[in-house]
């Protein structure tokens, strides 16, 4: 069974299982030992990162990953936990949780999709940064059969979210009603970002009702559903990131770039099996599941370099001002959340 279809699975079977409210913050003591791959050594001076360090290890699936200025956010099979940027304690900000997934966060509070159970379906919850009761903002239906319990992204600005729903993109000012933006067909609405202007979402060629659909990207003004467009028609497979001029998404083997205002598609590369997907300062982060490694390119287009190799799995990848963070998803409770700091 490959890794995709390994997590529909889980997904299916943790839908069932009791917790979606959760409960409040937990600490637990940072393990010792790396409890899985042992990074490989690399000319970290070639690449303006330092050596990659294990940040938290001996997890039970873990899934997304999010950043702020002191911390770093991921979750697991029924938590939500975080770690200083340094290293430190690990704190589980919500337990109980069904597969919680597509974490994200603002100045004060963190944001999830987690499975409701029994009742089915998925929910939007949040929680204070520090710690308290997770708070559900919004619940919806959809078939067990589909993606978009995970590898989903929410977007986070301050008090606006967007996230995906089954075949919904939806989107709320926290304290308000949620809104539907753009309503699919067939698939699922699976990752979302967004930059100052626009909101750009992927639609999942997974889904188990609709096999073989291409998968899409597509774009919708931030204030509504005004000058929706589609940028991409076909071969889209997940992830998507913008950085104000460029959409990049990831294929079913390699990443790729497209204008935020619609146009020709520009592979940046290829043979790979990516999972994750990041960009930052004109480069292009992703990861590999089958080669182990952590890549990168210039975004007009060169040749990539390997930030990390020897991973588990590695899947989500986040990058930002102060350095590179990625999950290497094990096997098991064998995860790991690992790091290489900007030098």
């Amino acid at each position: 069974m490959n890794s995709r279809a390994a997590l529909t699975c889980v997904l299916i079977l943790t839908a069932l299982s009791p917790g979606c409210g959760g409960r409040s913050a937990s600490v637990l003591r940072a393990p010792t030992g790396d409890g899985g791959a042992t990074p490989a050594p690399d000319s970290a001076g070639l690449t303006g990162f330092g050596p990659p360090r294990v940040l938290a290890n001996k997890l039970d699936v873990p899934g997304s990953l999010a950043v702020d200025a002191t911390h770093v956010y991921w979750t697991t099979r029924t938590r939500v936990m975080r770690v200083a940027r340094q290293g430190g304690q690990v704190v589980s900000l919500a337990t109980g949780q069904s597969f919680p997934s597509a974490v994200g966060v603002n100045s004060s509070h963190a944001f999830w999709i987690a499975a409701n159970s029994p009742s089915g379906g998925s929910s939007l919850l949040t929680a204070p940064r520090a710690g308290g009761t997770p708070k559900r903002l919004a619940s919806w239906t959809h078939h067990l059969g589909d993606r978009s319990g995970g590898p989903a992204r929410l977007a986070v600005d301050g008090a606006r979210l967007f996230w995906p729903a089954w075949r919904k993109l939806m989107t709320m000012t926290v304290g308000q009603s949620a809104a539907v933006v753009s309503t699919e067909a067939k698939l699922s609405v699976l990752a979302v970002d967004m930059d100052s202007t626009w909101v750009y979402w992927s639609t999942s060629p997974f889904e188990q009702i609709h096999p073989g659909e291409p998968g899409q990207v597509k774009r919708a003004h931030r204030g509504g559903q005004a000058h929706q467009m589609t940028l991409v028609a076909s071969g889209a497979t997940g992830v998507v990131r913008a950085d104000g001029a460029h959409v990049y998404y990831l294929t079913d083997r390699g990443v790729a770039r497209v204008p935020g205002s619609g146009g020709a598609a520009i592979r940046l590369a290829t043979g790979v099996d990516p999972a994750g997907l990041a960009v930052r300062d004109g480069w292009v982060y992703w990861t590999d599941r089958g080669k182990g490694t952590v890549s990168r390119v210039r975004a007009t287009g060169d040749a990539a370099e390997t930030l990390a190799s020897g991973q588990h799995t590695p899947t989500w990848v986040v990058v930002d001002a102060g350095g590179l963070f990625w999950i290497s998803q094990g096997l098991g409770a064998t995860g790991q959340v690992m790091t290489r700091p900007r030098r």
